[in-house]
């Protein structure tokens, strides 16, 4: 039997890294199923702050043994020309990820309907209440646009959600007849174990993502000036591409701070920079409006660091997991919670890093991960 060739879509692909986690997850998938099927990936040659990349434009690159890349300059990225590059491959399966592109999702769906090649689509978390209110009016024309012309009554497109929270995102916009496959995201895991850090002095909280009105920021710096604080040093240092108008806000929310506290905003991290990062503070933070995976928060754990994150998020009940908090966004819970963050002692510290990695090791060793992506994809190309 042949290998299953799959095309896989998304507006960015290392070595962009500043559209955060649906280029992890493409790139560990890719890592992760190995020679088992033959991969292509479609994207374009820019990052995500529109920096173009150093790598060749229009034409095919061995990226691993079994999986190539091509990326489209801006004057390739319309239907002739994608069309002409795909006519060049044969593709059994398309795999788009991601929702409101025109070049990498409403593109790939045309190609789809015309040459009846079966699509899966992972909708990447942008189908959640909180992505979907950024923006809004744009979205639900874009949307109706999409279900209209290519969601409904289409036997060709079935869906991947990471979760069920993402698979009921899905049926409540486009309809319980859509057929959803559940399989967790594929994060980057580690076997090395970080040594914990003195808190006796300062408490560092960082974030790292995008620096735009999703992620939220501003809410943890307003907590930050609410607390009365203890003779520590609180330091909160934020990483990612920004939103200028939104940086600009968060700028403005950092004003007037305690003496005792700064807000530092620095340029995104490269992937291979997140992990040591990651163990030079307490804590991460991300008061999120939705996230449908988190790959930072799971390279937080991974790095046995504890986070403080919004209920919005795959990953819940955390106290109970001793690993950390995930809150509703209710200002006086997070004001409690930062207070008995501060004043917590070393040991109870400890029991938070080493809760945190048992996280990241009990996702890797519970999901078999590689055997339900394949079955996935087989499945969908085999379908009626």
């Amino acid at each position: 039997m042949s290998q299953l060739r799959l095309l896989i879509s998304y507006d960015y692909f290392t070595p962009a890294y500043k559209a955060g986690g649906p280029i992890r997850s493409i790139d560990n998938l890719v890592q992760l199923l190995g020679n088992e099927i033959s991969i292509f990936i479609i994207t374009s040659n820019q990052d995500h702050d529109g920096t173009v990349l150093d790598v060749p434009s229009n034409s095919w690159v061995q990226y691993t043994d079994n999986c190539s890349v091509i990326y489209l300059d801006s004057s390739s990225r319309n239907y002739k020309s994608i069309k002409m590059v795909l006519n060049e491959i044969h593709i059994d399966l398309i795999y788009i990820n991601g929702i409101f592109s025109l070049f990498s999702t409403i593109n790939l769906l045309r190609f789809s309907k015309k040459e009846k090649i079966k699509v899966l689509i992972a909708s990447r978390g942008m189908l959640q209440q909180g992505a979907l209110a950024i923006k809004s009016v744009k979205k639900k024309l874009f949307l109706f646009f999409l279900n209209r012309f290519f969601i409904k009554n289409n036997p060709l497109v079935s869906w991947h959600a990471t979760d069920e929270q993402e698979s009921l995102d899905i049926h409540e916009n486009f309809g319980n007849n859509q057929v959803v496959s559940i399989i967790g995201n594929v994060p980057l895991f580690t076997n090395d174990k970080s040594s914990f850090l003195d808190y006796s002095e300062s408490v560092r909280f960082i974030t790292i993502s995008l620096i735009a009105p999703k992620k939220n920021h501003i809410w943890f710096i307003e907590s930050l000036k609410r607390i009365s604080f203890s003779d520590k040093s609180i330091i909160y240092d934020i990483y990612g591409p920004a939103n200028k108008e939104y940086l600009d806000l968060i700028l403005l929310a950092a004003k007037d701070l305690p003496d005792n506290v700064s807000v530092n905003i620095f340029p995104a991290l490269s992937p291979n920079q997140v992990q040591s990062t990651l163990k030079r503070y307490h804590y991460f933070v991300l008061p999120t409006f939705g996230e449908n995976f988190g790959h930072a928060i799971f390279e937080s754990f991974n790095s046995s660091r504890p986070v403080l994150i919004s209920d919005k998020t795959p990953w819940r009940n955390l106290v109970d997991k001793n690993a950390g908090w995930d809150l509703p966004l209710n200002h006086k819970v997070w004001d409690e919670t930062l207070t008995e963050i501060l004043e917590m002692e070393s040991k109870q510290y400890d029991l938070l890093c080493k809760g945190a990695r048992t996280i990241a090791i009990h996702y890797i060793e519970s999901k078999n991960l590689k055997v339900q992506y394949l079955k996935m994809f087989n499945t969908v190309n085999n379908s009626c």
